[in-house]
């Protein structure tokens, strides 16, 4: 009999021992172990022939599936780096903590033998299906497709004719040469040379694929893709940020490749999770598509990654697991020994910093695809703009939009915050709308009011709550809805798509409008974030920002950096093609240094004066920030542990820095209050903090969240 010690995906700090009765284990083995009164599936870490545990040890179930060796030690790192307890990777790579049902096999009807003399004409069409059809089916599958009672198929069995066997389900996904019809331009056939040289020398190879909007990346790492699968070199993993970017990415690929890509995000149904998880353990899946969640599924030989708009914030998981997911790719591939591309117009001045000292290989595509050139950019001076009691296109802009639409052009419209309005105040006593479980204002949104933050929702209110006033409320400010409806005023005979999470909820109906605007179906599209990158519309000439401000008026750290980024991204939705693009930026600070470096397109000079900035104030690149996030429903007990955090820090260590405990930014979301530590250090201060944090005792109603790397400070 042999003890082993298993990595089970529950918020527990060690690996815990079991017996193993069945046969010899294996490290990454996946079994079923009983924790408490549950059931789930752990994965083996040591096999030990001895156990310091004094009481009756539960044993280990077997399944039959194994994580390999790799994977388990990239999930151990992830855990490792971003102090996460042992089964938090484990966690994020499992399906409902347990291994997800293998339905890649069925119970199919098969022949048995054609020795009968006399059949009746039911069954002799059986026979005939069976003998020239290789598909499998079921006893009901086959029943309802021969249209045959059950009761044909059923004695067939019984006198022998037929038989149910066990199959395994394969795709047929034919991986051959693919020509397409697009020519490679100078600039990319030199970037793919770059990465496939790259692939070859079989090393850990980050590479920045810097190319402005519109340039081709797509083209290229799909080239370099073409290449893994042909040599059949292993498995491929292309990340994207959010799921509104897969419905064109997912078209394009089907084109080029011949074939669908494996998905995988949290919008799947738990069916289609199974077969993607399965295909990807048994090295089927030889291409996944899928958010940051992806990166946990058990790769039986990962190869190669691509990390697309690799600068985008939803790369980092914010709730329980915190790690950001680009970075953690980066680690993978370094694992792994293989080439990792990170492609952006705009990336992260991390990545970016990292081309420029020589960590990452940089390949730079400076001119745009074919015939089209980068948009002009234009500032609207808001001060000297008057739209109108409550409307927020300016003058300057409905002309524009105007133009664009008598020339048969299509335009965009971005306000990165959705719904009515983010504000509900009351005109005669000053009274704002707030949630009443979180210390932030409630958002209009038609006739309903809702937290943005905990989804606490309430009917639009006849009064205020506390004036008591008749038709004194006044929703305040802009959100894409009343964006929407002031397009519509303005132009009712216009087709207006309006894309934001209250109106696109799943991948089909942004597949939908993304077909829409193709079909020139939509003359003005409005929208958030969500149609900011990573889509092309030919006739799309026009962009307009609504409040190019809004970014700058956050004090977080990478205020500026993300402004830049996202503006920049939506304005490369302009002149993709032949026709050229002008975008519009409305603002009421239009001499901001970062709009001086905007309306060029100037990203390395913008870059080159935040990394200024940060190094004046020793900041990220140039240090390491951990966020320590204490929580309570008591704001006593968070404010004490907080206290108490700081006074047992260890002061010995000049490197490291501590900042607070201060109010979180939002100090109370869904009723409990959050007190904030920030600790920067130019130094690896994981063991510091460890150490630190498990010797200072709080309460049993304190909770200590860490973020390492953090990207927000809310």
């Amino acid at each position: 009999m042999k003890f082993v010690k298993v990595i089970v995906p529950l918020y527990l700090p060690k690996a815990l021992d079991y017996q193993y009765l069945d046969g010899q284990p294996k490290i990454g083995e996946f079994v079923k172990v009983n924790v408490g009164k549950a059931f789930v599936h752990g994965v083996i870490a040591e096999i030990k022939n001895t156990t310091d545990y004094s009481g009756k040890l539960k044993s280990a179930t077997p399944t039959g599936f194994y994580l390999a060796e790799e994977t388990l030690k990239f999930f151990d790192w992830v855990n490792r780096y971003n102090i996460a307890f042992p089964g938090e990777s484990l966690r994020a790579c499992l399906v409902a903590n347990k291994v997800p049902e293998d339905k890649s096999y069925k119970d199919a009807i098969v022949l048995k033998r054609l020795d009968a003399d006399k059949v009746t004409k039911q069954r002799q069409k059986v026979l005939d299906f069976l003998m020239h059809n290789k598909e499998p089916h079921t006893k009901a599958e086959l029943a309802k497709r021969l249209e045959v009672s059950s009761s044909v198929i059923k004695t067939m069995i019984e006198k022998g004719f037929i038989k149910e066997k066990e199959v395994k389900l394969v795709d047929s996904v034919s991986i051959e040469q693919h020509v397409d019809d697009i020519t490679l331009t100078d600039q990319q056939i030199h970037a793919l040379g770059s990465i496939c040289t790259s692939i070859d020398s079989n090393a850990f190879s980050p590479i920045l694929l810097d190319g402005v909007t519109g340039s081709g990346k797509t083209e290229v790492f799909f080239k370099a893709m073409d290449k893994i699968l042909q040599e059949d070199r292993g498995q491929i993993l292309v990340l994207v940020p959010e799921i509104s970017l897969t419905p064109q990415l997912l078209e394009r690929f089907e084109t080029h490749f011949g074939f669908k890509p494996y998905g995988y995000h949290s919008n799947m149904t738990g069916s289609a999770k199974a077969k993607t998880w399965h295909k990807v353990l048994s090295g089927e899946a030889k291409v996944v598509i899928g958010a940051r969640s992806a990166l946990f599924l058990p790769f039986k030989s990962l190869r190669f990654i691509v990390v697309d708009e690799e600068h985008d914030n939803s790369y980092k998981q914010e709730d329980n697991f915190k790690y950001n997911g680009r970075d953690m790719a980066i680690v993978r591939a370094k694992l792994g020994n293989f080439t990792i591309v990170l492609a952006s117009a705009t990336p992260s001045l991390q990545t970016w910093y990292n081309a420029q000292t020589q960590r990452f290989k940089q390949i730079i595509m400076a001119n745009r695809y074919g015939n089209a050139t980068l948009p002009d950019v234009c500032m609207i001076d808001m001060k000297s703009e008057k739209p109108g009691t409550d409307k927020f296109i300016s003058p300057s802009l409905k002309s524009k939009l105007t133009e664009n639409l008598e020339k048969g052009n299509q335009s965009l419209i971005f306000l990165n915050r959705r719904g009515n309005a983010p504000l509900l105040i009351c005109r005669t006593c000053g009274h704002r709308h707030s949630c009443p479980s979180c210390d932030v204002y409630m958002v209009v949104h038609g006739n309903k009011m809702v937290c943005h933050h905990c989804g606490f929702k309430e009917p639009f209110p006849e009064t205020c709550p506390d004036c008591k006033k008749d038709d004194s409320l006044f929703a305040f400010g802009v959100g894409t809805r009343k964006i929407f409806q002031e397009l519509q005023e303005y132009y009712p005979n216009a087709r207006i798509g309006l894309a934001d999470t209250d109106n696109i909820k799943t991948n089909n109906q942004m597949a939908e409008l993304i077909k829409q605007v193709e079909n020139n179906e939509i003359d003005i599209l409005v929208g958030t974030q969500m149609i900011a990158k990573g889509l092309n519309f030919k006739d799309l000439t026009l962009v307009g920002v609504v409040d190019a401000d809004m970014g700058l008026n956050n004090s977080d750290l990478r205020a500026g950096e993300q402004t830049f980024q996202l503006i920049s991204q939506v304005a490369g939705r302009a002149g993709r093609y032949d026709k050229k693009g002008t975008v519009y930026l409305q603002s009421y600070m239009p001499e901001h240094e970062i709009f001086d470096h905007l309306k060029t397109l100037d990203r390395d000079g913008y870059f080159n004066l935040e990394l200024k900035s940060r190094k004046f104030g020793n900041m990220p690149p140039f240090s390491k920030l951990a966020a320590i996030l204490i929580k309570s429903k008591n704001q006593h007990s968070a404010q004490r542990a907080a206290m108490a955090l700081v006074q047992n820090f260890p002061h010995h260590n000049e490197s490291i820095d501590v900042l607070g405990p201060a109010p979180a930014t939002i100090f109370k979301v869904r009723d409990i209050y959050r007190f904030r530590i920030l600790v920067k250090s130019t130094i690896n201060l994981h063991k510091e903090l460890k150490h630190w944090i498990a010797s200072t005792p709080v309460t049993n109603d304190v909770r200590i969240d860490i973020d390492i790397d953090p990207q927000t400070l809310y």
